[in-house]
Formats: structure tokens, C-alpha cells, sequence
């Protein structure tokens, strides 16, 4: 499925952007993530549009007509996006039924572990690598459900990184160990900006606007400089 989605197509037609993939990590964390044009050549070729192969696959996997499947979106997710990924999808035979749900409901029949297909999440927003990790692990607000003890290993190595040079050692094998996996098929990233008064000190656009998934200890680093607000 992943090898169904014409990435080019879709950023040039929605966004605007290159349609370049990238890891879990977004890439405003420079050193913690490898950009896609420096990923390996053999990485590159699983995320680059190519229906004939992805076709032999799905025969290989034992589905040469395809499977039936949905997709649980609320109304906050971009439905644009998801209407040409459903075409794209039936190119491949696989046929995908959008579930239209409200945000509270979805979020609950997900963690309830109801959906029996797949689900649309936002990633990035300037998340924290160790969030963006997180988010992976077979806890309840993972929708993929992996249960991968290799990766659980990596996270909790990469939590007792001691220098910030180990960490961002660290965080690069977690991408590339994630983007090999396939458990999700994300497109690509946006563009998206936040804005704050000059006089917010310590805070660098993490998190969204509504500081989505910020912990507490995150605040204790925040201070207003008084001499600039005004």
C-alpha cells in the first residue's frame, strides 16, 4: 500500500510542497532525523510510487484481488487527502470505506480497540523525538497496536541517552527502524506554523498551537521576559 501512494501527485495538488517523505521524526529537529534525500537508495525505492511492484506484493502476500478495509476519520482530518488515497488504494484492489465519526466518539472506539481497520492520526507538529516515539509503542493511544520488544528496547535506550551527540545517534536507528516496519502509510509532511508573542521565552513552536502532547516539565522551561511586553 505504501508503494500505491503517489506522494508527487498529492503534494502538488494539495499543498504545493515536493511530496518528500519523512520518518516520525519531523524534520525541524535537524540531527535527529536524516532528511529523505540522504536516506539509502534501497529505503528510498519502499516509498516511491510504483503500482506494478506493489501489485506483485500484494500476489506474493496472497491477495492477487485485493482486500476490503476502512478507515476511521473524524471531521478534523483533511478529507481531501484521504479521498485520493482511497482512489489511489483502488488502483492497488484494495477497496477502503472512510468511517465518518466525531472526534470525541473516534478517539474512544480506537483506544477501545474497536476498529478492525485502519485509522488517520496527525503526526509532527514539532513533537518531541521522545514523544514521537512514544506514540509507537503498543500503549493505548498507538491505533497500529505493534507489539515489537525490539523497539520497545530502543526506546527505553534511547530515554537513558546521556549526551544530546548518543541521542540523536539513537533517534536516527529509530526512524530507520520504524520507516522499515510499514506499520503506518504516511504521506508526507506540511508546513505549518505557529505564532507567539516575542516576549514567550523558551518555546520554539513544540507541540501545535495548543501545546498538543506537552508534558509538565515542559512549562518550567517557559518565562516572559517583562522588559518586552508590552
Amino acid at each position: 500500500m505504501e508503494l500505491a501512494i503517489d506522494r508527487t501527485t498529492i503534494a502538488k495538488s494539495l499543498w504545493g510542497t515536493d511530496g518528500k517523505p519523512c520518518g516520525i521524526i519531523p524534520p525541524v529537529y535537524k540531527g535527529f532525523t536524516d532528511v529523505y534525500d540522504d536516506w539509502p537508495q534501497d529505503l528510498k525505492d519502499e516509498y516511491t510510487y510504483n503500482l506494478d511492484k506493489a501489485r506483485q506484493l500484494m500476489v506474493e502476500a496472497g491477495y492477487p484481488n485485493g482486500f476490503i478495509t476502512n478507515v476511521i476519520a473524524g471531521g478534523n482530518n483533511d478529507l481531501n487527502l484521504l479521498q485520493i488515497e482511497k482512489a489511489m488504494f483502488k488502483e492497488l484492489g484494495v477497496e477502503v470505506e472512510i468511517k465518518m465519526m466525531d472526534g470525541p466518539s473516534g478517539r474512544q472506539f480506537i483506544e477501545s480497540r474497536k476498529h478492525d481497520g485502519m485509522t488517520v492520526a496527525m503526526g509532527g507538529v514539532g513533537t518531541p523525538p521522545l514523544m514521537s516515539f512514544e506514540n509507537s509503542l503498543p500503549e493505548r493511544n498507538n491505533a497500529v497496536c505493534p507489539d515489537d520488544p525490539t523497539f520497545v528496547a530502543f526506546v527505553n535506550d534511547f530515554r537513558l541517552s546521556k549526551t544530546v551527540d548518543a541521542a540523536m545517534q539513537k533517534a536516527k536507528e529509530g526512524v530507520y527502524y520504524l520507516l522499515k516496519q510499514h506499520w503506518t502509510t504516511g504521506p508526507m509532511p506540511t508546513a505549518t506554523f505557529n505564532t507567539w508573542q516575542p516576549y514567550l521565552k523558551g518555546y520554539n513552536g513544540e507541540g501545535g498551537p495548543s501545546f498538543y502532547g506537552m508534558r509538565g516539565w515542559y512549562y518550567a522551561r517557559l518565562w516572559i521576559d517583562q522588559s518586552k511586553k508590552k
